[in-house]
């Protein structure tokens, strides 16, 4: 094998695992559930259909995963059963067809006023196509204001739910609303039942640029429990944490005195076209170019 064709092979490798890392990370991109569902008073029946749920999870189902655990959430609105509720919604925005099966959630609820699950569900969804597919700043924000549109016609019923009070938290800091974002983050830390990780990343985005020391401690928090949770059954997310590692470094420069300015997004980056962070759109771009120079020096070594 020559060292031409080696390294040629070497770089559609490495463009291949970015994007793959890209997907995974983006799937599993929620914090993960404890195994320990008894602890966390949750009655016999709904704790046998959440562990059953995990199937779902397993196979990357996201409608069945969303199909089960709406159902469930009629049954018994349980905060570890919005927590899984919100994956299944995280998953469906996701992917080549995620405007249109978000679009569908939203005229589902748009149809069902007087329902507040549909209206939790439409409000999730339509917040992660903003964070997994924007592609400018301007069409994230018209997402996070829909999302807050359809939190806020849940008529208070998920309010003794984290989750419920995280995504209009972070919706609201996205938007640029410091002090609504600062509200109901506080109300998400109150109703937290100790589990879900992300409380403590979400403090870290609302804070990193006004307060970077309690972004710091809140994402060294984030990383401890996910480890925490993983001991316990859950799953872990190394894609995640491997991004977590990045902000942490980023925020420690914070710290020292060099602050992150608005238009830096390290917890809400612009997508490509593609679907890509900028970032990685220019690694992969740069590496496609390497390999087309080093495929052309190929051909001509060949054709001598």
């Amino acid at each position: 094998m020559t060292s031409v064709s080696f390294a040629s092979k070497w770089i559609a490798l490495v463009a291949t695992v970015a994007v793959v890392s890209l997907f995974c990370g983006t799937l599993w991109a929620e914090s993960v559930e404890p195994n320990h569902v008894v602890e966390l008073n949750m009655s016999v029946t709904t704790a046998s259909a959440y562990q059953d749920s995990m199937r779902y999870v397993r196979s990357n189902d996201a409608i069945g995963l969303l199909t089960s655990m709406r159902k469930l959430a009629r049954q018994d609105p349980h905060p570890l059963v919005i927590g899984r509720l919100v994956r299944g919604c995280a998953n469906v925005a996701e992917g080549p067809d995620a405007h249109e099966r978000v679009d569908a959630l939203l005229q589902d609820a748009d149809q069902n006023e007087d329902d507040p699950l549909r209206q939790l569900i439409a409000g999730v969804a339509v917040h992660y196509r903003g964070h997994h597919t924007g592609k400018r700043v301007d069409s994230k924000k018209a997402d996070y204001r829909r999302a807050l549109h359809y939190l806020g016609r849940t008529q208070g019923r998920f309010r003794h739910a984290a989750r419920y009070w995280l995504y209009t938290a972070v919706s609201h800091y996205r938007l640029g609303s410091q002090a609504q974002a600062e509200e109901a983050i506080a109300m998400a830390v109150k109703t937290d039942i100790g589990s879900d990780a992300d409380v403590f990343y979400s403090q870290a985005e609302i804070f990193h640029r006004t307060e970077p020391k309690r972004a710091l401690k809140h994402l060294k928090q984030y990383r401890q429990l996910m480890k925490d949770n993983h001991a316990r059954g859950g799953f872990s997310a190394p894609e995640k944490d491997a991004r977590v590692g990045e902000m942490i470094a980023r925020v420690e420069q914070a710290v020292a005195g060099k602050l992150v300015p608005a238009n830096e997004r390290i917890f809400d980056p612009v997508k490509t076209s593609h679907g890509f962070p900028t970032w990685l759109a220019l690694i992969l771009a740069a590496l496609a170019g390497i390999g087309v120079g080093l495929g052309a020096a190929r051909w001509r070594s060949s054709s001598r």
